[in-house]
């Protein structure tokens, strides 16, 4: 049910972007957004386009699908407080007139998560959210208040370095008058920096009077705005967590009047120590400074020069919980959990209502399995003063160590604490719905399966076009299956995969289920689905192979069956399988290496042994047949056909009383296995006892009427007493359902 005990605590694993120690929220401990608005980004949804471009399509009348809006994205940023993003295109036709264009703007138009865009005829086109990397913008258009789309988006990421400024001078229209190239920027824990090494600036009274030009490079932060002429002020406002993208605003006289986002070129590491060095003349005693040092030093995932960056930090300020807490960050980073652990309890000694310290160290011990020590740290986390946000993440890795420890009920129960104060959180519903799943199948208790599903029918109400809505069809899925409705699972799976084509839980089930039913052609489609999407997957493989296998596809079973060993070259399954096929297309001595091969991995495999002696049967090696079939009946003495192919191949070498012996001991396992009894008629008709065989047929015949082979030596027999006319009878009866022998003397001269 579970593929890890709750996906939220995969993303509490780190590398971790720059944070301050004042201004760090919950967006920046886990890496992407697990809440109900704001959609999981690592995954492709449905309204995923990965184009700069938001545009609604909607039927006008009789025309179809017409483009009503279309707004381009230049960039977009995300921020502590605030999202925004720029916008540099505008172009809508009217809703009634798709020939009427009422807006056709290229002016460059700031929008954030409080501002949205106003449109024409009532539609407004807001930022519902930005992930954490600030990649995708999740957007919503509404008509008159009412949300009538919803799409992601994904602005380019290209470097966007200078800085403008332009207005109305009298007359003349969008004069740029100010112009701040940027060469780096750096986040650091109390302050962020800039690096300018390009500024000019004109009048806004004259625009052809240059009144600034200045080409040294300078540092500011965002504690020291840049100061410009006629009372202008370029401030650095943030800086995104992975220190990429700067949000600047110019004020004038105080007056906030425009805003930006910057994508300075990406840093290498030598202009990033030269910014650090620039600053470190400034302040190289101060612990921040160390701290700032640190944080670009693991911006730039150089963790060793971190950690000793961080220890100078702490060596100047050893009582400061944010530096241990950043360092235990970063020994994380390196995978160094033993050495997390010990630095992140001296960040909570030194604050014990660090809530931020407690969570991190809960969801870390919960990834090394020590959940009992791991929910000791969460519920420290959950009982202090934090944000609703942050108490909300701790519940869900709470869920999650209770769950990893198969205390279902309890995290049921944590579970349905978090709905209690947010009903419309799809990961809590999610999550709920896969422990209830989980837990029902292992208690056999159908009231918990029947629960599970309402769980993720909620999550698909909630959020129709989401990656929960395809994780809830997914699991949903696998409930039914439990259940053990036909073809319910697969439409399920067929939901998830509509949502994100490469979704390969959701192929595997589907694949699996076809097989599972004996639909065999929809196997191999979805097996080969599967292997486009990942082709190293040795058991689709060797499933395609047994799937082709019943669909007479014995060459193309042989093919699959190789790639499964070219994967697995240990996996006995496909040895098996590649023995069946070399057998059925005549390559026994093909079919007896593969057997011998599922043997070394497993000598106990009564069936590889029994398929080995029929194979050495049909190339006359009779003796070695019958040790390997007397191998068979040694592991599996209770199986009915094992005794009965040692009959056949004692028949074959004329060893009747064996061969009756053999069969006797299949029929006293199985009274109605007829092929036993064919066998049994066949060695005495051999051994010349006529009347003992005509027996066995009719007694084969009486459990199968059909069975032609059993009415032809029934024929056969009764020609050999003479008594031809029931011969004839027999032989015409055995035509008559089916069998298709080359018409022997006895047959033809039976009157």
């Amino acid at each position: 049910m579970k593929i890890v005990p709750i996906l939220i605590m995969l993303m509490m694993l780190i590398p971790w972007g720059i944070a301050s120690p004042q201004d760090i929220t919950p967006d920046e401990i886990i890496d992407g957004n697990i809440t109900a608005s704001d959609p999981i980004t690592d995954q492709k949804t449905s309204n995923f386009n990965g184009s700069s471009n938001y545009t609604f399509i909607k039927d006008i009348g009789d025309a179809k699908g017409v483009e009503v809006i279309n707004v381009h994205f230049k960039n977009a940023f995300r921020g502590a407080d605030s999202n925004l993003a720029t916008v540099d295109r505008i172009w809508q036709v009217s809703d009634t007139n798709s020939s009427q264009v009422i807006i056709n703007n290229s002016r460059k138009v700031i929008i954030t998560s409080g501002t949205p865009l106003l449109l024409e005829e009532g539609y407004e086109l807001a930022i519902k959210s930005i992930d954490i990397s600030g990649v995708r913008v999740t957007l919503e258009l509404s008509k008159n208040g009412t949300v009538v789309d919803s799409r992601i988006i994904t602005p380019p990421q290209t470097t966007d370095d200078l800085y403008t400024y332009s207005k109305n001078i009298g007359s003349a229209k969008d004069i740029e008058i100010i112009r701040v190239h940027f060469k780096n920027v750096l986040r650091g824990p109390d302050t962020n920096l800039g690096a300018i090494d390009q500024i000019w600036q004109a009048s806004d009274t004259n625009s052809s009077q240059v009144i600034k030009n200045d080409s040294d490079g300078l540092i500011f932060t965002s504690g020291t705005p840049l100061k410009l002429e006629e009372g202008y002020e370029l401030d650095l406002k943030s800086i995104d967590i992975d220190g990429h993208k700067a949000n600047v605003v110019l004020s004038k006289n105080g007056t906030a009047i425009d805003e930006a986002v910057i994508i300075p070129p990406d840093t290498s590491e030598v202009e990033l120590n030269k910014t650090l060095r620039a600053y470190e003349d400034a302040i190289k005693l101060d612990p921040v400074y160390w701290y700032n040092k640190g944080e670009g030093l693991f911006n730039s995932k150089s963790y060793n020069e971190a950690i000793e960056a961080y220890n100078k930090s702490i060596e100047l300020d050893p009582k400061n919980d944010t530096i241990w807490l950043r360092k235990s960050i970063a020994l994380q980073a390196m995978g160094n959990t033993r050495e997390f652990v010990k630095t992140i309890d001296k960040a909570i000694g030194l604050n014990q209502s660090n809530g931020l310290a407690w969570l991190l160290k809960g969801s870390v011990l919960a990834m090394t399995g020590k959940y009992d020590e791991a929910n000791k740290a969460l519920d420290k986390a959950i009982g202090l003063n934090q944000s609703q946000e942050l108490n909300e993440y701790a519940l869900m890795m709470k869920v999650g160590t209770l769950w990893g420890v198969g205390k279902y009920d309890e995290a049921n129960k944590v579970s349905d604490t978090i709905i209690g104060k947010n009903q419309s959180n799809c990961a809590a519903w999610l999550s709920k719905g896969q422990i209830l799943g989980d837990w029902g199948m292992k208690t056999k208790t159908l009231k918990n399966i029947n629960e599970s599903i309402k769980a993720f029918d909620k999550v698909i109400e909630l959020a129709p076009r989401s990656t929960y809505a395809a994780q809830a069809w997914y699991f949903k899925g696998n409930d039914m299956k439990y259940l053990g409705l036909d073809k319910e699972p697969i439409k399920c799976y067929d939901e998830a995969i509509s949502f994100d084509p490469e979704y390969l839980p959701a192929w595997i089930e589907k694949a699996d289920s076809y097989f599972n039913l004996g639909e065999y052609g929809g196997a191999v489609q979805a097996y080969d689905e599967i292997i486009k999407l990942n082709s190293s997957i040795e058991y689709v493989w060797r499933n395609k192979g047994i799937a082709l296998e019943h669909l007479g596809q014995y060459n193309d079973a042989l093919e699959a069956y190789n790639h499964a060993i070219d994967i697995d070259p240990t996996d006995a399954r496909a040895w098996f399988g590649k023995g069946y096929s070399l057998n059925n297309q005549g390559d026994y001595e093909g079919a007896i290496k593969a057997y011998e091969k599922v043997i070394e991995r497993d000598p106990k495999d009564a069936g590889a042994w029994n398929n080995k002696g029929n194979a050495l049967n049909k190339v006359g090696k009779y003796d070695e047949a019958i040790d390997a079939f007397n191998k068979a009946i040694e592991i599996d003495p209770k199986d009915a056909l094992y005794l009965r192919n040692r009959g056949n191949t004692l028949d074959l070498l004329g060893k009747y009383d064996e061969a009756i012996n053999s069969y006797n001991k299949a029929i006293g396992i199985d009274q109605a296995y007829s092929v036993s009894m064919v066998g049994m008629g066949n060695t005495h008709y051999n051994a010349g006892e006529y009347v003992a065989a005509i027996k066995y047929y009719d007694e084969a015949i009486k459990q199968d009427p059909k069975d032609y082979n059993a009415w032809y030596n029934k024929a056969d027999a009764l020609r050999m007493l003479h008594r031809d006319s029931e011969a004839k009878a027999a032989y015409a009866k055995a035509r008559e359902l089916g069998y298709s022998g080359t018409m022997t003397l006895m047959e033809m001269t039976a009157n």
